[in-house]
């Protein structure tokens, strides 16, 4: 099962969609893990240590940050706020 981890500031209107679409989806947020608030590299090293795709708006931040260290994540994926899915 692909798992994955919605950034703090990811639309929950598309997290709700896709709980609405399958219940047991593996997704989890940033504030049900207890790490609201923190930066993109300790979100990043959750994820990669916790096997996730991060799910973001902020990819020009959160990408340059985590590459600039030389860092391989196991996946993010972008979505731009100004588009419709």
């Amino acid at each position: 099962m692909i798992r994955f981890l919605a950034d703090e500031d990811f639309d929950g209107r598309i997290v709700r969609g896709l709980f609405r679409r399958e219940s047991d989806f593996g997704l989890v947020r940033v504030q049900d893990i207890g790490l609201r608030g923190a930066s993109d590299e300790k979100l990043l090293e959750w994820a990669t240590d916790n096997d996730r795709i991060v799910l973001t708006h902020d990819k020009p931040t959160i990408c340059s940050n985590w590459s600039m260290r030389g860092r391989i994540s196991s996946s993010i994926i972008s979505h731009s706020m100004s588009r419709l899915i």
